[in-house]
């Protein structure tokens, strides 16, 4: 029930998100719930709503843009700046918004809480603490978790509906506004999942694994096993476009994104890291609410696509 239920808060949220009048046009909907809600592509459920704000919106265009900058130093600048300013608007003008559109929908102002997210270093995260019917302590908490962030690039994207699991079961007994988002095309999703798998397959000792990394990996093996693997393949240029836009926006010294292309990408996890992955694999099982997948079948599979693609 607690899965059902949060579900059915993350889509309101999201149509809560979608109704901002100034902002809904500027939005996308992207990252691992888009391939659970609107491509159905997944069976982990996924807590955050992972949504990006167009540059252009906060005044980062035609001289501002970060890739028009003359230098490395000026690019990084503008990057901060950028940052910056979506940190702003979010701790500012949308956390008011979304204050009021959720206080007028739900008809009072006690009950839930939204608040800024103290955990998030880039300031871009808020938290809405929905009216659970019943307090409960556990892996999965009571609140949606929206990551915003300024840095993504918006292409190729299309408009989807979106459905709680609970208006999928009980239909008519349930009452829930009809949803359409703009979302990033999961052909872009399984370059950016690439990607992040790529970026892993390079880190060095001295770095700790962060937590629920291995959702990238499980999210990747499903991809794999879904149409959108063939599309995908008939577009390897926007691999070499997403990791372009990484390295500018999201720059590391030990990611080697200018290796992420055909010949040289890399999906496997370093050995150092497989037992932290598989545990980490682990303690997600509460978010699946499918059949979960063997650990060992999931790196087999990447791997095999590893080597037939850079074959």
């Amino acid at each position: 029930f607690t899965i059902l239920e949060k579900d059915f808060w993350v889509v309101w949220t999201l149509d809560r998100l979608f109704s901002i009048q100034e902002l809904k046009s500027h939005l996308t909907f992207k990252g691992g719930t888009s391939l659970s809600k609107v491509y159905r592509i997944i069976e982990r459920f996924s807590e955050d709503i992972d949504v990006s704000i167009e540059k252009d919106f906060l005044g980062f265009d035609r001289e501002k843009d970060p890739e028009k900058a003359l230098s490395k130093k000026k690019q990084r600048a503008a990057i901060e700046a950028l940052g910056n300013a979506c940190s702003e608007y979010v701790k500012g003008k949308l956390l008011m918004a979304l204050r009021d559109s959720i206080a007028a929908d739900l008809g009072t102002t006690e009950g839930w809480n939204i608040v800024f997210d103290q955990n998030d270093p880039d300031g871009q995260t808020l938290l809405f603490e929905y009216p659970a019917i019943e307090k409960r302590a556990g892996y999965i908490p009571q609140s949606v978790k929206i990551e915003m962030g300024a840095r993504s690039e918006h292409w190729p994207v299309t408009e989807h509906p979106v459905r709680s699991y609970v208006k999928e079961a009980l239909q008519d007994k349930v009452t829930e506004p009809a949803i359409t988002v703009k979302v990033l095309k999961a052909e872009r999703t399984f370059w950016e999942k690439a990607t992040i798998l790529h970026q892993y397959a390079h880190l060095p000792e001295s770095k700790s694994l962060p937590r629920r990394v291995s959702r990238h990996f499980y999210d990747f093996f499903c991809l794999l096993n879904s149409g959108i693997k063939a599309q995908a393949l008939t577009e390897i240029s926007l691999l070499e476009r997403v990791a372009m836009h990484k390295s500018i926006y999201f720059a590391s010294g030990w990611a080697n994104y200018e290796t992420a292309r055909k010949g040289t990408l890399k999906l496997s996890p370093l050995p150092t890291i497989q037992e932290g992955l598989k545990e980490d694999f682990d303690l997600m099982s509460p978010m699946f609410f499918g059949s979960i997948p063997d650990w060992q079948s999931i790196l087999e599979s990447i791997r095999q696509f590893e080597a037939e693609f850079n074959a």
